[in-house]
């Protein structure tokens, strides 16, 4: 009996994209399994005043 082959895990996917050099923005990763590289720089998430205000208060211990 022939086994079929194995599909790639995201890691080894990451791990070959680093080993070639590539820079990766981001993974996408689809209903049926199927892994995409989106390659370039990430780019920064949009913030709003509510993700601004939480960093902001972060590292301040909780006050009552």
């Amino acid at each position: 009996m022939s086994r079929s082959p194995r599909k790639p895990t995201l890691l080894s996917i990451a791990k070959q994209a680093s080993k070639a050099g590539i820079e990766v923005a981001r993974y996408e990763i689809e209903q049926d399994g199927k892994i995409t590289l989106v390659t370039g720089k990430a780019e920064p998430a949009q913030t709003n005043d509510l993700d601004k205000w939480i960093a902001k208060h972060a590292d301040e211990t909780q006050r009552h």
